[in-house]
């Protein structure tokens, strides 16, 4: 049976991230195509969590990763509570879950 992955994006590597990056991984349809994050030390640490082989696009910012809106099926936002209103209502104007 084809089964369609569901591309995934994390905006925020920070320790939420993380938690999210290692449930994602248990799921088969789910590959993690995008990490956002400005702090280059919370991206390496999750990187270094993600053990399938298939390593996801790092950008720095959320501009870059709007960027890429067409190329994500789920994003996870995961940044610091005070964000997540004015990063929801910029993606909420997209086709995206």
């Amino acid at each position: 049976t084809f089964s369609k992955m569901i591309r995934v994006a994390i905006l925020g590597c920070g320790m939420m991230g993380q938690e999210h990056i290692s449930y994602i991984q248990k799921y088969d349809d789910l590959v993690i195509d995008f990490l956002c994050d400005p702090n280059e030390d919370s991206i390496e640490i999750a990187l270094s969590l993600i053990h399938n082989g298939k390593y996801p696009r790092v950008v720095p910012d959320e501009k870059q990763l709007l960027e890429q809106v067409t190329k994500i099926d789920l994003l996870v936002i995961a940044s610091p509570n005070y964000m997540h209103t004015p990063q929801l209502l910029r993606w909420s104007q997209h086709e995206i879950t």
